[in-house]
């Protein structure tokens, strides 16, 4: 139970199960059979407040620029670069601004994790909750941030982005280091220039003339044996050594794809094979997640500690990440600084999906890091589940499960096909799969819960099957001692078919079943995470890589090879790549290396090469990269992609972007503008010149615009929905062909102001030129106590009643500031229905998919319902929201099973709890008392109100303040109370 005290009650507000609620004749504003959805029990241990903490670890971040940031600072004021003296005076600086700050916070109680002053100027403390307010009014802090965990996200592949071409001119990243910050590397591999023996390594001790090797030159782990920042308190207590050993095999396997030397017959090289590598161990050797990004990023731009930075690592490659990350992320920061301290920072978009926008990872959020998508390399041999049958016999592309044991060559696991009963296998099976392979659906509970299941019945393996259209995607969650792939929605629904009619098929699990599957050519990987970014929508990610399949150094194997696939297998592709870029053009900066690969990449198209069917840039950057081409170039363009962010204007409007073009030859050029537009929105159009002219050795700026005419634009329903508008400027001079992205989340606004006469009636009237909404509640409250300016500071919080067919509460929460995704947020209303101090119900809004257990956001917000006397834990209602929003509506029933007032009571106190899970789950609370009895009733309160037109309500019964939800405004404008 938890206790709460309550103030002064709240603003009384009145009952109206009877009255109708439907809006004007033609008018209505939200459609409620929208929020229906399949309601079933769910796991009390899924509840984000038991996984809560009273005491978290924080990053505060200090006012003062890093190291890094000083010196861009004078780089940019003096185009010379601070001596070393000045930048160890500097750290001096950063010291003593820590000491001051360090001496507050222990008077708080708080621990001091680690300090930082190369990449961000902070510190990581562990810290009681209730004390945040507090540390981030202290004089001296920018901001306080929890720290995201974040998680683990070449034969074939390396030729196909054109590495071989680069080798052939002589560059393949010679002289360059690329920093690996992963989960180590096996530098006893032969492909790492090791001995191939691994046999009796000390994972904490260096045993004599085994490291560093002649490739991996640096390395450390920061982490220690059994590290993991999700783990038990003993777990989350790092315990570094000199040893950067990799136990787990995902850091081997991407340092391999970035640098490795190559075995012959075995394993082919990185892209940048000649590039040395430093091994930066973040994760335990059981994996988990890690906290330790920031450390990494510290130890790449100043690896002997000193305070300078003048020993930096040329390219830092991180194939981790937190889904819904924020360019304001420590890890984000620390990686931009790095990136303007000259360090080319290449991550990994994430394995979230290409589903739900903004999902793209941090630190890939960064504003100037390369953010690297999956696609799908010409040649790559894919895994596939072999099915033995006269009807729907052949090999199956199968995503092969992140949660499952390693396939072994040799190990072939076999066995008849058997339908789970029940098919979702969330549940216990009632058949016995014993020596079978038990063949199941996506959806309902997470994939650890149906893989344990099947094994628990005695399966040998198990083949789900997708329950959407659309590619499979890598299973994820806590690891599950059972072979399992994801086959298509339509495949396994051929499969089931069969099987229901009475065919028997068999399903081989064989590691060396590895398939060509050439229409998958430059597509992209259905796990990839989409964009944009997090905050200003801007572009992301930025470029798209071989991910799917990829072949490299299997750790602890002495000279083997394994197959993997993911961003995390992506991102070393073009981490080589800068490399490469890296050492033919080293008076370039990261900016520049990053604008070449973009300019020289190609479109990835859904159906396959030749198709001219491109994905979404927010699925693929500017386009697959060619290394190749891009140690050809001799001009780029700056940036390579154009962020036009969010135009939500409610009137005609205009914006403008300048990109640079530079050209380094000895020549004068004349390049030739071509447009081709991807996804196209009626009202909106690109201006750009049709001709550019530099001169030899010059740069030339170019302005490209925007063009908005909001009466042309199509309407917004407000309800989970977003157009983007994408396409590529061709920048041709005959010699150099540059390729140059773009993107804007284009959302037409209203202006609608409500406004009440003196008998209570309202008048809402839309200025604008998009379609209003009007949401109208009687007045619960207005504001929170510990939040000012944040997506999910309270602003007001309303409620009104309706009938969906059974009577039903809903929650009208406006926030301060909008959000990208409502799935980064989440909120705990208790509720105390007898009002005696003791909540007995707890009302969450939270992502699908994660309250199901699911490793990654479905993006579908609901409201699930917990009874804290009985345990019960009930899925409610979809919750009506809109990306880059500031108001949302949740909804509860009132009575029954799924209800939590008994009819005929309709007092209950409240403590409604509001979290950002992008910013640490910092915390906003209202509370106060409601009473069903006196509800503020309208002739409507769900109203849609056309362009240039207006909509008088009128008051029936009850008084007080009233709050409207207006969603189609600008976010600074979505609620009015009177």
């Amino acid at each position: 139970m938890h206790k709460k005290r309550f103030g002064a009650l709240g603003q009384s507000l009145a009952l109206c199960l009877s009255c109708s609620v439907a809006a004007l004749a033609g008018a209505q504003g939200l459609d409620p059979s929208k929020l229906s959805l399949e309601r079933t029990p769910l796991d009390a241990a899924k509840a984000p407040i038991a996984n809560g903490q009273n005491r978290i670890e924080i990053f505060v971040e200090l006012e003062s620029p890093s190291v890094a940031g000083f010196v861009v600072n004078e780089l940019a004021a003096t185009e010379a670069e601070p001596t070393v003296e000045r930048q160890l005076a500097h750290a001096e600086k950063i010291r003593a601004e820590q000491a001051a700050i360090r001496s507050k916070l222990e008077k708080l109680g708080a621990v001091e994790v680690k300090s930082f002053k190369a990449g961000v100027n902070g510190s990581k403390w562990q810290v009681n909750r209730r004390d945040l307010a507090t540390i981030q009014s202290l004089v001296g802090v920018k901001r306080v941030m929890r720290i995201a965990e974040h998680k683990l996200l070449n034969d074939v592949s390396v030729p196909w982005i054109g590495a071989t071409d680069a080798w052939a001119e002589g560059f393949s990243g010679a002289g360059t280091k690329i920093a690996v910050i992963d989960t180590g590397v096996d530098y006893a591999h032969l492909n790492f220039g090791g001995d191939g023996n691994y046999e009796g390594n000390d994972p904490t001790t260096i045993e004599p003339g085994t490291f560093p090797t002649g490739k991996v030159t640096r390395g450390y782990d920061f982490a220690g044996t059994n590290y993991h920042a999700g783990g038990t308190p003993e777990q989350r207590i790092p315990q570094p050594d000199p040893d950067p050993m990799d136990y787990n095999g995902h850091g081997t396997h991407v340092a391999g794809s970035a640098a490795g030397n190559g075995v012959e017959g075995k394993v082919g090289a990185g892209v940048a094979k000649d590039a040395e590598i430093w091994a930066l161990k973040v994760f335990g050797d059981v994996a988990g997640s890690t906290n330790l990004t920031v450390d990494a990023i510290e130890y790449a731009l100043d690896p002997n500690g000193d305070g300078s930075v003048d020993d930096r690592a040329d390219v830092i490659n991180m194939s981790l990440g937190s889904d819904f990350g924020h360019p304001d992320d420590p890890s984000s920061v620390a990686a931009d600084n790095a990136s303007k301290m000259g360090v080319v920072v290449v991550v990994a978009a994430g394995n979230a999906g290409n589903g739900v926008p903004y999902v793209l990872g941090a630190p890939s959020a960064g504003e100037d890091v390369i953010s690297v998508a999956a696609s799908v390399a010409g040649g790559a041999k894919e895994f596939a589940v072999k099915i033995n049958s006269d009807q729907v016999g052949g090999d199956y592309r199968a995503a092969y499960a992140a949660i499952s044991p390693p396939l072994e060559e040799g190990n072939v696991l076999e066995g008849p096909l058997e339908i789970a009963s029940p098919l979702n296998a969330c549940t216990p099976l009632a058949n016995d799969m014993t020596g079978k392979v038990a063949f199941l659906q996506r959806g309902a509970c997470a994939f650890t819960t149906k893989l344990q299941n099947a094994k628990d019945a005695g399966a040998v393996a198990a083949l789900v099957f997708n329950n959407v259209e659309g590619a499979p995607i890598i299973m994820g969650g806590s690891p599950v001692d059972l072979a399992g792939a994801m086959i298509s929605l339509t495949e396994g629904a051929n499969i089931y078919g069969a099987i229901s009619g009475g065919d028997m098929p068999e399903g081989v699990f064989d590691a060396a079943n590895l398939v060509e599957f050439p229409e998958d050519d430059d597509t992209l990987a259905a796990f990839s995470s989409r964009g944009p970014n997090g905050g200003s929508s801007s572009f992301k990610p930025d470029v798209s890589a071989p991910g799917v399949g990829i072949s490299s150094a299997a750790a602890r194997s002495g000279d083997g090879a394994s197959s993997l696939s993911g961003t995390s297998m992506a991102t070393p592709h073009v981490a080589g790549a800068a490399a490469v870029l890296v050492q033919k053009f080293p008076q370039l900066k990261p900016n520049a290396i990053k604008a070449m690969l973009q300019n020289s990449s190609h479109p990835a198209n859904i159906a396959g090469p030749g198709s001219n069917t491109p994905y979404p840039l927010t699925l693929q950057g500017t386009g697959v990269i060619n290394v190749g081409e891009a140690a050809k170039l001799t001009s780029y363009i700056q940036p390579g992609a154009i962020s036009f962010g969010r135009i939500n204007e409610d009137r005609d409007s205009r914006v403008f972007e300048l990109v640079m073009l530079k050209n380094m030859s000895g020549s004068s050029r004349s390049y030739n503008v071509t447009h081709v537009p991807n996804r196209a929105l009626p009202g909106v159009t690109l201006d750009f010149p049709s001709r550019v002219h530099v001169g030899r050795n010059m740069k030339r700026p170019v302005m490209v615009s925007m063009k908005i005419d909001a009466s042309e634009l199509p309407a917004d329903d407000a309800f989970v929905s977003q157009t983007e508008v994408d396409g590529w400027l061709i920048f041709d001079d005959g010699e150099d062909k540059l390729t140059v992205g773009y993107l804007a989340v284009v959302d037409p606004a209203s202006r609608v102001r409500a406004r009440k006469d003196p008998r209570g009636n309202f008048v809402l009237h839309n200025q604008g030129q998009g379609m209003g909404i009007a949401e109208g509640f009687t007045l619960a409250g207005e504001g929170g106590l510990l939040l000012d300016d944040a997506p999910n500071a309270i602003k007001a919080l309303g409620w009104r009643t309706a009938d969906f067919g059974t009577p039903v509460l809903q929650f009208g929460l406006a926030t301060e500031q909008p959000w990208n995704n409502l799935s980064s947020l989440w909120s705990a209303m208790y509720i105390d229905t007898d009002e005696d101090g003791i909540d007995d119900y707890i009302l969450y809004t939270y992502d699908l998919g994660w309250l199901q257990g699911a490793s990654d956001p479905s993006g579908q917000m609901v409201t699930a319902l917990q009874n804290l006397n009985t345990g019960s834990f009930l899925l409610e209602y979809l919750v009506a929201n809109d990306y880059n929003d500031a108001s949302a509506i949740h909804t509860v029933e009132l009575y029954g099973d799924y209800g939590f007032l008994t009819e005929g009571d309709t007092t209950f106190n409240y403590w409604f709890e509001s979290y950002d899970q992008t910013n640490g789950d910092a915390v906003d609370v209202q509370y106060g008392s409601i009473d069903l009895a006196n509800e503020i009733k309208l002739e409507a309160s769900s109203v849609a109100i056309d362009p240039r037109s207006r909509v008088k309500i009128e008051r029936v019964s009850g008084s007080g303040d009233y709050m409207w939800l207006l969603p189609n405004n600008q976010a600074k404008r979505q609620v009015e109370i009177d």
